[in-house]
């Protein structure tokens, strides 16, 4: 059996007073914890100025012993991660179908688009998007 008070209710502290501790030991026990605060008001929230666009003009500094910059016709392509490979494959694959790209893989003498050479790379993914567009 299972007996349970409430610590803040005087009725049940008094019994709990009778049944289990000497005399007057409830007494002696203080719940009395003050006065209760009022929670303090929300601070009210200040407003922050948009910014507006500066009329000053920053230029861009390039150090003076830096290498001439390549426009984009010029650049060597960015090397062809696996991902990149596959996700030609899949574009592949969704314009032709699963035996199509299978045999384009295949092609290039490989059983899986992994075990493709990084080599191969940029000529597979040229191969994929010639195929997807016919």
């Amino acid at each position: 059996m299972q007996i349970t008070f409430d610590p803040e209710n005087s009725q049940d502290l008094a019994l709990l007073d009778k049944l289990l501790l000497p005399k007057g030991i409830t007494s002696q026990l203080s719940l009395d914890f003050g006065p209760v605060a009022e929670p303090a008001p929300a601070p009210t929230p200040t407003p922050t100025p948009t910014p507006t666009a500066s009329k000053t003009k920053i230029k861009k500094s390039v150090p003076v012993d830096a290498p001439p910059q390549e426009d984009a016709t010029t650049a060597e392509p960015a090397s062809l991660t696996l991902d990149d490979v596959r996700a030609a494959l899949n574009a592949f694959v969704v314009a032709k179908g699963i035996p199509a790209g299978t045999a384009l893989v295949k092609a290039f003498n490989g059983s899986r688009v992994s075990d493709l050479p990084v080599d191969l790379y940029e000529a597979f993914v040229q191969a994929c998007r010639q195929g997807s567009q016919t």
